[in-house]
């Protein structure tokens, strides 16, 4: 049988006793500090990808047909959705509360509104979409608005051929 921990009780632990669980006790709390500060070390990474990716997304709303939904599949309230109209097929992100000032430029949409309906895209295949545009050409208003190798008339590419 192991050895069992001694218990203690009011009139039998010791100041030696007592010192003892309190160095435990320091010793734990040293250590939930420093799980605390690099959970919320890494919250503060996370959030800054995120508020970058929100900068990128914004920047893409401006290039292709895009409106902003608010998101009723998120329980917490001012959640949004942005849905792209690309050549490739729908495009969508879920835009946290906090980067919403970036798509002051986007139309604003209900959720029931036709543009706002998601197309059942996966991720994964969100992000083979984002592969073809970006096998077109390279000219963003061939690759977002009109499609790979067509260019609007005001593009310096019209006329050049295509890859």
């Amino acid at each position: 049988m192991a050895d069992q921990p001694t218990r203690h009780t009011a009139g039998t632990i010791t100041d030696d006793d007592l010192d003892a669980l309190y160095d435990v006790l320091e010793r734990h709390e040293r250590r939930s500090d420093a799980w605390q500060t690099s959970a919320e070390a890494s919250a503060a990474e996370r959030d800054g990808a995120y508020q970058e990716r929100a900068q990128l997304l914004a920047w893409l709303a401006a290039l292709a047909p895009a409106v902003l939904a608010p998101a009723t599949d998120v329980d917490e309230h001012g959640w949004h959705l942005l849905y792209l109209t690309t050549p490739a097929g729908q495009l969508s992100w879920h835009i946290h509360p906090r980067d919403l000032a970036y798509f002051e430029h986007v139309e604003r949409a209900e959720a029931d509104d036709p543009r706002a309906q998601w197309d059942g895209h996966s991720t994964a295949e969100k992000y083979d979409r984002i592969g073809q545009l970006a096998a077109g050409d390279g000219c963003s208003c061939s690759i977002l608005r009109t499609g790979p190798g067509r260019h609007l008339p005001e593009c310096p590419n019209r006329g050049s051929s295509s890859r």
